[in-house]
Formats: C-alpha cells, structure tokens, sequence
C-alpha cells in the first residue's frame, strides 16, 4: 500500500530535481511535505541509505504523534485570516498582504514560498503603480479592485494550496501589523499632502 498525506497530490507533479530540494533543505519545510516527497522518490526509484534513513526518521515522528495526548496534538498554528489578509491589501498594498502571505507561509514552514510571494507581491505592486501613472488613472475604485485582484492571486496561489482542510488554524493577532502599516503610510500621506498643498502656492 503506498503512502499518502495532504502533501503526496502535489508531489506527483514534482520532478526529481524538486524532490530532492525539500529533503536537501528539509528545515524550510513541514514535516509532512518532506515524507510526501521522500516517497514520491520512493515509487520512482530506491532510495539511498541516507535518505532510507531520514524516511525511518519522520515515519517514526508520525507514528509518534499520532499516539500522543489530544490535548497535544489539538495545539494550532497562528495566521493571518483571509478576511484580514485582504483588508490590509486594500488599505495599504498588495505588497504589504503579501508580507502577511509570507508571515503565513513561515508559520506552515514554507520558507522558499514565502520569498516568491513577497517577490511577487513587491513586483504587483510596482506594475500596479506603473500602469495607473502611465494612463493617468485617477477612480479609485481602480485602484481598490486592482489590489483585490493582487491580492487574491496571491492568496489563492500561495497560500490556500498550503493549507489543510483537515487543520484548524488560530487568528493571529492583527494589532501589530495595523499599527506597523499606519506607521509606515501616515508620514507619506502627509508628506504627499503637504507637497500637494506646496505645489497648489
């Protein structure tokens, strides 16, 4: 019988190569997502001692867990919620949702995810200003549905894929980051007020 979890579907689409990466830098990823490509690699082709080895390892991990207290295995992983995730991108940026995408992804121990989104979400953001400069876009309603659209790209193609519908995640606490993001874009909206109001003398 061949095994399987949350991670073994996204793995059959993996090469080698891709395979490998998350058992060479095991650490970026879930525990979980590694097995899954160890067997992959398993049903293609036998596996060397070591990682025969780090296999035995996580599979004695899993069966380990599996038997400890509920009350232990009940502890739930901390994130941003969608809801919030979105609100934030439309008051502030695309590329500020997509740092909470990346807080995310850290918190699923999915290290290299989350630099692409951040690097994705910082390129949106620089294309989203470009295009509104370049044909003058003065609606703001442009503006608000261009983020969503950013930002639900984002959310839908890095992060939903890494959430199990079998987990229960927690809402981690939205303060700081408002507080950080108000910090942030206060000074530079008065800034541009005040040199708005400069150019009108």
């Amino acid at each position: 019988m061949t095994n399987t979890n949350f991670y073994s579907p996204k793995m059959l689409r993996k090469s080698v190569v891709e395979l490998q990466k998350y058992i060479d830098n095991k650490t970026d990823y879930q525990e979980d997502a590694v097995l899954a490509a160890i067997w992959e690699l398993e049903n293609r082709a036998p596996l060397n001692p070591e990682i025969q080895a780090l296999k035995q390892e996580l599979e004695a991990q899993n069966k380990q867990f599996e038997e400890e207290p509920i009350a232990i295995k009940n502890e739930t992983i901390a994130l941003y919620s969608f809801n919030f995730i979105f609100l934030f991108g439309i008051l502030f940026s695309v590329f500020a949702a997509s740092i909470l995408i990346g807080l995310n992804l850290v918190q699923l121990k999915n290290k290299p995810r989350s630099r692409m989104v951040l690097f994705t979400g910082l390129s949106y953001s620089f294309l989203q200003v470009y295009l509104i400069e370049l044909f003058k876009i003065t609606s703001p309603f442009v503006s608000i549905f261009s983020s969503l659209l950013g930002v639900y790209l984002l959310y839908y193609y890095f992060l939903k894929p890494e959430l199990n519908p079998k987990e229960t995640y927690q809402s981690r606490s939205t303060w700081q980051p408002l507080l950080i993001g108000m910090a942030i874009a206060l000074p530079i909206a008065y800034y541009l007020m005040k040199a708005g109001g400069v150019g009108a003398l």
